[in-house]
């Protein structure tokens, strides 16, 4: 990539790190859990500024470049970093939030907090009300395996408030999140202006699955590029 901007944000007891591709960014990316890092948008974040787009990505602490403990993290203190980035980065509306597996959920936290015009839930998790400020390592994955749990999520409720362009990519053989999960986000989203979903014959990792096939990824890509034209 060219045009990039790395940032550093002091961020608890480690920092942030991140990149701005552009001078000022129309899309923020948020990777997923595990050993996600921001690395893996790189076809998506490409492709948009091949098409005049600037986006903003982050390492959440514990992964990729950042510093901090991911145990001792939480959803809260995930939402509370992505808001960090939109407070000290240059973007611009209309924002759209691309949000992976447990970023999902985070990106559409956000939407309640700041103007986002677009989302855009590759593969997205739900968890329990209850679980939002846990800590990983205290409670959290205790409560999100009991089975179901992801149906006493806010997530509905502020997916139904949203009023933006959605768009849903999900793997048809998706071993982590279950399908009545996608079918709910679909299903919650009455008040958004457009409701787009995707599947493609992959299982969770689907950021490595475009990543490898242009044709698919063009799919996504121009999906996203038309909310600018």
């Amino acid at each position: 990539m060219t045009a990039i901007q790395p940032f550093y944000l002091p961020f608890g007891d480690g920092h942030l790190a991140g990149d701005c591709l552009g001078r000022t960014a129309q899309v923020l990316c948020l990777h997923g859990a595990g050993q996600s890092h921001r690395g893996r948008f790189h076809w998506l974040r490409e492709g948009l500024w091949q098409r005049g787009i600037g986006s903003l990505a982050l390492d959440m602490p514990g992964h990729g470049d950042s510093a901090g403990s991911l145990r001792q993290s939480s959803l809260r203190e995930r939402t509370e970093q992505a808001l960090r980035v939109l407070a000290t980065q240059p973007w611009a509306a209309p924002l759209t939030v691309v949000g992976a597996s447990m970023s999902g959920y985070t990106a559409l936290r956000l939407s309640t907090a700041v103007p986002v015009a677009n989302l855009v839930l590759m593969v997205p998790a739900a968890y329990h009300r209850e679980a939002y400020p846990l800590r990983f390592d205290q409670g959290f994955t205790e409560l999100i395996r009991q089975p179901g749990s992801w149906r006493a999520s806010d997530a509905w409720e502020r997916l139904q408030a949203f009023r933006g362009n959605l768009l849903l990519l999900s793997g048809q053989e998706d071993e982590v999140i279950p399908a009545e999960v996608l079918q709910r986000y679909e299903q919650h989203a009455r008040q958004a202006a457009s409701v787009t979903h995707l599947r493609f014959a992959c299982g969770h990792q689907l950021n490595g699955y475009l990543a490898q096939r242009p044709a698919a990824a063009r799919q996504v890509i121009e999906q996203i590029a038309g909310w600018y034209r």
